[in-house]
């Protein structure tokens, strides 16, 4: 069972990342985040195989202005917990400047929130066994 933390700051796109888990016998949701400020304890207390992270989100609960974030989550989250893999799902990544250090901190890759269902269920499973897929990063 593939086992993931959706960090996502857009409660419906986290639902349609959920019902789609949910579709399948071998992922999990198995916790849900919706600001910067959350992700860590979250991912130490259920121990993800996969953190699917938004690279935009609330730095913290009341907090209205969103903040680009996401990698300053990934980066932390890799040193506290280097075995979990962590999947950008967003739609800003693509400049070149995020890319390599996205790339640099260990990130596993991307998926553009305008993915399918098809190719999220894939991203997360080849995510989960370390098949990178920055492939799909230009082809927003």
């Amino acid at each position: 069972m593939i086992r993931v933390l959706v960090a996502e700051d857009h409660r419906a796109a986290y639902e349609a990342v959920r019902v789609a888990c949910r579709s399948t016998q071998d992922i999990q949701v198995v916790g849900y985040c919706s600001t910067a400020k959350q992700v860590i304890p979250k991912a130490l207390e259920t121990r993800p195989d996969v953190v699917l992270l938004s690279l935009v989100m609330l730095r913290k609960p009341g907090d209205q202005t969103p903040a680009l974030c996401g990698l300053e989550v990934a980066e932390e989250l890799l040193a506290d917990l280097p075995g979990t893999r962590v999947l950008i799902h967003s739609e800003l990544v693509t400049r070149p400047d995020r890319l390599t250090k996205a790339q640099a901190i260990g990130v596993s890759g991307y998926l553009p929130k305008h993915c399918s269902t098809h190719e999220l269920l894939e991203g997360l499973r080849f995510s989960s066994l370390g098949i990178s897929l920055w492939t799909q990063s230009g082809d927003n």
